[in-house]
């Protein structure tokens, strides 16, 4: 308003041309002036007036609705906190009764679980108690049976093996005396003899082995070895052929067409150097005589002697191939034969010291204090150092006899070099 004021005052002066007019326009122009001035200062105070004026009551206001809003705010959070603690409350109580109720199931379940299971266990133990019970008495009553039938046996086995022991290693005496193969041309003595020691201990064998139906073997180990020892023994007599295999091999063909024809030529590929299984099944039965109740006993040497020289007795019969076996023999010419006798050396020198110990049952306490040592002997049958080499006739067939025996039982002989 006041700019426009001043307009029209200008224009005035500028269309005026009387200098008095002019001056009281101008006076009036500048008193105008001054009087808009007044009122814009007027204006603007009363605007800052009116700002601050405004300003103070929005504090107010501002400063009255944060305190309602704090005031609310506080009531509203009682008001939650006070629902929040009676729905906390609620939910608290209804899981404790959940909580309980549930616990009270549990342990209701646990204990119907624990009484089942106590009464399982206990009934397993009552179980495994009766069994420890019967197991008790059956190797009690077992272990009775096998040291009354096995342990007189084995007593008589380690008095039988030294027999076996000593005639093998009379034949290599002997031969180095010069008497083989003289002394096994004939049916005399020292042939019925040799057989008889020879396949006697193989009749302990046959007698534990009609036991084995009822008495239990694994009740003791050293029973048990002895009677292992004894099976390989009676195996050696059927392996002719596996000793001939063995390195250095030997030519050996007793079952060639026209071979008592040809085993007179060669006795060492032809002339047969071990038994059959049958056959000498058979010859060990023939040395076994019944007694009264079911018992049987082997026959002694006089027994066998008598039988052995009647035309036609069963033991007369069953012999005829062992005595064939050995007729004439001598280790150089039959060689096979003798690898077999030497390998029997090794497995009656392992019986006779094993029984010869303290270790084991009563029954055997003080029997290595009836079984004497062996003698140190030799199983060369050279009538001379020039006869023959000490590889032939000492090293090759030990090697042979430790080798058939490692490779068939490790665990008594040690395992196999190479």
């Amino acid at each position: 308003m006041i700019a426009a004021f001043d307009l029209f005052l200008l224009l005035a002066l500028q269309t005026t041309e009387l200098p008095e007019v002019k001056y009281n326009v101008a006076f009036i122009a500048a008193g105008a002036s001054i009087l808009g001035a007044l009122i814009s200062a007027v204006i603007v105070i009363a605007n800052a007036f009116i700002a601050r004026t405004n300003q103070s009551a929005l504090q107010r206001q501002q400063a009255e609705l944060t305190q309602r809003s704090q005031t609310d705010l506080a009531h509203l959070q009682s008001q939650l906190t006070l629902k929040s603690q009676n729905q906390l409350e609620t939910v608290k109580s209804d899981l404790m009764e959940k909580t309980q109720s549930r616990l009270e199931s549990v342990r209701a379940e646990l204990s119907a679980r624990n009484q089942q299971e106590l009464e399982l266990a206990r009934s397993k133990l009552d179980q495994q108690a009766k069994e420890r019970d019967a197991r008790r008495d059956y190797e009690y009553d077992a272990h009775k049976r096998l040291y009354a039938e096995c342990e007189p046996l084995l007593f008589q086995l380690a008095e039988l093996s030294e027999h076996a022991y000593h005639r093998i290693y009379s034949l290599a005496r002997t031969a180095r005396l010069g008497d083989l193969p003289d002394w096994l041309d004939s049916d005399g003595y020292y042939l019925r003899s040799t057989m008889y020691k020879l396949i006697c201990p193989l009749v302990i064998f046959r007698l534990i082995q009609q036991r084995l139906t009822f008495v239990d073997l694994t009740l003791d180990a050293h029973i048990a070895n002895q009677y292992r020892l004894l099976k390989f023994l009676y195996l050696t007599f059927t392996d002719s052929f596996d000793f001939a295999s063995i390195e250095p091999k030997i030519d050996y063909d007793p079952d060639v067409e026209g071979w008592k024809e040809k085993r007179e030529e060669d006795q060492q590929k032809h002339w047969r150097q071990g038994l059959y299984l049958g056959i000498l099944d058979n010859l060990i039965d023939a040395l076994i005589a019944p007694i009264e109740a079911g018992k049987v006993r082997w026959k002694t040497y006089g027994e066998f002697e008598r039988e052995f020289a009647e035309d036609g007795s069963e033991v007369r019969r069953q012999f005829e191939d062992f005595a064939d076996i050995l007729e004439r023999f001598h280790p150089k010419t039959r060689p096979v034969l003798w690898r077999m006798l030497w390998t029997q050396t090794l497995i009656y020198k392992q019986i006779i010291e094993s029984q010869s110990t303290s270790v084991g049952t009563s029954s055997r306490v003080g029997l290595a204090a009836i079984s004497p040592k062996l003698p140190v002997g030799s199983l060369d049958w050279r009538t001379d150092s020039n006869e023959a080499p000490d590889d032939t006739v000492l090293i090759v067939p030990e090697r042979v006899a430790k080798k058939y025996l490692q490779t068939r039982l490790p665990e008594v002989f040690g395992e196999p070099a190479g």
